[in-house]
């Protein structure tokens, strides 16, 4: 489905997908996603979504995809992670938010994802990174940032 020129989908646009594992809507220029909009992949293993028009996501746009382990958001318009915006992906190993005009990411913004092993930030501009938001990362191996690692403003209480 990649490099389609669909701008928007509703929350049926993938009913009757339930045994679909992978799914590339890459470069088709989709501005918004509903919620619940991938409710029914149930078994998706893998979201290709980069370079699309998407300014923010919220967990409920995400709902449905709790066998996801490969999530790539590259190359979107991507501006702040909010909380709790990973939390229904509790089996997500890869996720991959590089090349987006992030400047914020919230204190529990990856909360929920307990297995996840590499984390992509390149290229983002990070200038506010909330407490303790990388704590839930209990599996992580690799954080991969880039020049983000010198803009990185950690945003807690000095040591007394």
């Amino acid at each position: 489905m990649s490099q389609n020129q669909f701008f928007t989908m509703n929350e049926n646009f993938f009913l009757n997908m339930y045994f679909l594992l992978y799914l590339n809507i890459t470069n088709c220029r989709i501005l918004y996603l509903p919620s619940y909009g991938f409710q029914h992949l149930v078994r998706l293993i893998f979201l290709g979504h980069d370079s699309n028009k998407i300014t923010f996501i919220q967990s409920e746009m995400l709902y449905g995809l709790r066998s996801l382990n490969y999530f790539h958001l590259c190359c979107m318009q991507l501006t702040t992670i909010y909380d709790y915006t990973f939390h229904n992906l509790a089996k997500l190993r890869e996720l991959k938010l590089s090349n987006n005009p992030i400047h914020q990411i919230k204190s529990r913004a990856f909360w929920g994802l307990t297995q996840l092993i590499l984390l992509y930030l390149e290229n983002c501009n990070i200038m506010h990174l909330g407490n303790n938001a990388f704590t839930p990362l209990n599996s992580i191996k690799v954080i991969y940032t880039g020049k983000n690692i010198s803009h990185l403003l950690f945003t807690r209480k000095p040591c007394t």
